[in-house]
């Protein structure tokens, strides 16, 4: 669940930091086509860590239920909103820049 919490917060983190200043709508949440290549990936890795037996001896991971999921899932949008609110913060203090 932690490695999993670490991919997520990297997935949020991902989508957050494509731009310095602009808010991440404003370049499109999904128009980054090789980043969510990048992000299916990190997801079906994790799956694989979780479920596949063998791996999960290897690794010594356990099965992530489905209330974890839900949880998962807030990461990311909790890392951008926070980016975001950091951005619209810096852009009201330069206007212009």
């Amino acid at each position: 669940m932690t490695l999993a919490g670490i991919v997520m917060a990297q997935v949020g983190a991902g989508m957050a930091w494509r731009t310095d200043r602009l808010s991440v709508w404003s370049v499109g949440l999904l128009s980054n086509r090789l980043l969510l290549a990048g992000i299916a990936v990190e997801v079906a890795m994790i799956a694989v860590l979780a479920y596949v037996p063998g791996v999960d001896q290897v690794f010594s991971t356990a099965p992530i239920g489905p209330w974890h999921w839900l949880l998962l899932l807030l990461w990311p949008v909790l890392v951008l909103g926070v980016d975001e609110a950091h951005k619209a913060r810096r852009r009201r203090r330069t206007p212009g820049a």
